[in-house]
């Protein structure tokens, strides 16, 4: 899987976090970038602890404070933050970290009946992840 491929669907899992919106996505230079914000932290710590599973020790935050004062958005009050990890590592085999993170975060997903399970274990098997 490309590692562009392997990012849309990690933002496709993201989005499924409760109170969660992925922003904006892309891959630059190796680099997978994901923009999010979340006011849940249950999702915040599925993400803390996908990312130290994979290792991708970037994620930062961009943004934390009250509503702006004159939105009537209720994505206003939602914690921003930006992940970055590598989606080609060097040694060119898979799972790349950013298909580790992926793994970690599907697994969790699975798990709490948000993705079911022929997705869940289609992605591990195209990650070259043990299907749990």
């Amino acid at each position: 899987m490309s590692p562009q491929e392997s990012l849309d669907r990690v933002a496709e899992l993201l989005s499924v976090l409760p109170d969660t919106t992925v922003d904006n996505h892309w891959c630059a230079e190796g680099t997978a970038h994901v923009y999010l914000r979340t006011q849940s932290l249950d999702s915040l710590a599925v993400i803390a602890r996908s990312t130290q599973g994979a290792n991708a020790r970037s994620v930062d935050v961009h943004f934390i404070g009250p509503p702006e004062r004159h939105s009537t958005s209720s994505e206003a009050h939602k914690l921003q933050f930006q992940l970055a990890m590598a989606s080609n590592d060097d040694d060119g085999d898979p799972p790349t970290t950013l298909q580790i993170f992926g793994i970690f975060l599907v697994r969790h997903l699975k798990a709490a009946g948000l993705v079911s399970p022929e997705v869940a274990d289609d992605l591990q098997r195209r990650w070259n992840a043990a299907v749990m």
